[in-house]
């Protein structure tokens, strides 16, 4: 139990050198755009407001199959995104506790489960014709949430205890490295998938357009 315990305590480390939600690794703010002096009745030079305009970085978009396609990806995310409450276990300390050894496993046997389901829904989308770069974009979406399934996957299942403490070592810094390689990948990520929002024209996902980062003041 106690090298069970010293290796959910370094997964830990490994969660927290992750932080491997993929939209999650760089927020992209909206530049406030400067309000223009002008007659109050050219109402088209006034700055853009981010609830009513349409596009991307904006709240919401043109009706198009670009946009069916980015939204129907976006539920399939969101609906297996890491929760608060999951946060707050994973990221708890240990103290070798049982009972805490116990919800962190299942904690991130959950994940993975999810994570795993989807990659299996992004590597059967159906891409719409004509739109190139997205099914790219998808493909590299899903295998990354199966190789972060793995890496959760890894972190519990039972394995032969090490034999010394240099052989725990390298196990478990293997996680660490495969949770840091997850989290440079999930940067270019996001920014492919800017750059595609940005080609079609596509709205952020909900919990990340403008609106928020108008309310939150970025």
């Amino acid at each position: 139990m106690v090298l069970a315990t010293a290796g959910c305590q370094a997964c830990q480390a490994a969660y927290a050198e992750s932080k491997h939600e993929v939209f999650a690794a760089g927020d992209h703010p909206v530049t406030p755009k400067k309000a223009v002096k002008l007659d109050h009745t050219l109402d088209r030079y006034k700055p853009k407001n981010p609830v009513l305009e349409t596009g991307a970085t904006y709240m919401d978009s043109a009706n198009t199959p670009a946009v069916r396609w980015f939204e129907k990806m976006d539920r399939f995310i969101v609906a297996a995104k890491i929760t608060s409450q999951e946060n707050i276990i994973l990221n708890t300390p240990l103290n070798r506790e049982v009972e805490r050894v116990k919800r962190w496993s299942d904690t991130a046997s959950d994940i993975s489960k999810r994570y795993k389901s989807l990659a299996y829904k992004l590597k059967n989308m159906e891409t719409p014709q004509g739109h190139p770069g997205l099914k790219e974009y998808c493909e590299l979406t899903a295998e990354w949430y199966s190789d972060a399934a793995q890496v959760y996957e890894d972190m519990v299942t039972k394995r032969p205890p090490a034999k010394t403490v240099e052989d725990l070592d390298e196990q478990l810094d293997d996680v660490v490295q495969r949770s840091r390689a997850l989290k440079e990948t999930a940067k270019s990520l996001k920014a492919m998938d800017d750059e595609l929002r940005n080609k079609y024209r596509v709205h952020y996902r909900k919990d990340q357009d403008a609106l928020q980062r108008f309310i939150k003041g970025n």
